[in-house]
């Protein structure tokens, strides 16, 4: 059984750190067309095994509300289904918007594997479902990883005004998908469950969860927010407008500094001279 610091938790990330190494090693030694082959082909692999677990044992004893599990119904799973596709055709900015992104996500489900959490692995449909959970979760965080390392992609921080517009459409795809899910009777709900933040509310699309606003609550003035008979319902995506704008440059500019470190200290000097230039100009204005 898999819990919080026990041994197959963190065998299950000295593996992750140990295929890491492996495949770095391998792909540095054997040149940027195998990396390129070798993170096409396990992004593919991800993306039909998303389709395919639905055969497994632990997915038919709920069959077909358990079809919701192959759809885009949460960031991961989006994230596994667009990233052959953006990998293959993706411009520039979106390929390092689907790199942090992957990481970020992957890393937070390996620090806590909620679906794996409490599941008795001498069950075999317990055991296989682990599997395949961290199977794609490690290819997810693997891949970027590969792609940043065989020096496929570059993270550059003059792109990171677009990760909150990329974010906010990957939570409107979630939302979306929500909706379709619930009129297929995958998710039997009322209507109004839709818009909460406290079912189903995968990447906080709908909002942030109720539990936080004793400690955010004083933020929530910057966020589109309704009222239906008194309770809290946030718009959808739209909420999260002014918190990814602050937040998402940062968190670029963090993934890009290991490779553009001297670009980003350049670029910070150059804005400090027109700074100063500017306020020398205005100073000699007044005082003429």
């Amino acid at each position: 059984m898999i819990q919080v610091g026990n041994f197959f938790y963190f065998l299950a990330i000295l593996s992750f750190v140990f295929i890491t190494i492996l495949t770095n090693y391998l792909t540095n030694r054997l040149g940027k067309r195998f990396a390129y082959i070798l993170c096409t082909t396990l992004l593919w692999m991800n993306f039909l095994l998303h389709f395919y677990k639905q055969f497994s044992p632990y997915y038919l004893q709920d069959f077909p509300y358990m079809l919701r599990a192959s759809t885009l119904e949460n960031l991961c799973a989006a994230s596994i289904f667009f990233s052959p596709f953006v990998y293959r055709y993706g411009t520039k900015w979106l390929k390092s918007y689907m790199a942090i992104i992957s990481i970020i996500s992957g890393a937070v489900v390996l620090i806590m594997p909620t679906t794996a959490i409490g599941k008795d692995l001498s069950d075999i449909s317990n055991l296989t479902e682990v599997l395949r959970f961290y199977s794609c979760h490690v290819v997810l965080i693997l891949v970027p990883i590969l792609m940043l390392t065989s020096g496929q992609i570059k993270i550059e921080y003059r792109y990171c005004w677009n990760l909150s517009l990329c974010f906010m459409c990957h939570m409107m795809v979630i939302f979306v998908n929500e909706a379709l899910l619930m009129a297929s009777g995958l998710v039997q709900a009322d209507w109004l469950d839709l818009l909460s933040r406290d079912y189903r509310n995968s990447a906080a699309a709908m909002g942030l969860p109720s539990s936080m606003d004793a400690m955010l609550g004083w933020l929530y003035c910057i966020m589109p927010h309704f009222y239906i008979d008194g309770v809290l319902y946030f718009v959808p995506a739209i909420w999260a407008v002014v918190p990814l704008v602050l937040l998402c440059p940062f968190i670029g500019l963090a993934f890009a500094y290991p490779s553009q470190k001297w670009a980003i200290k350049a670029d910070w000097r150059g804005l400090k001279t027109l700074i100063g230039v500017r306020l020398r100009e205005r100073r000699l204005r007044r005082a003429a």
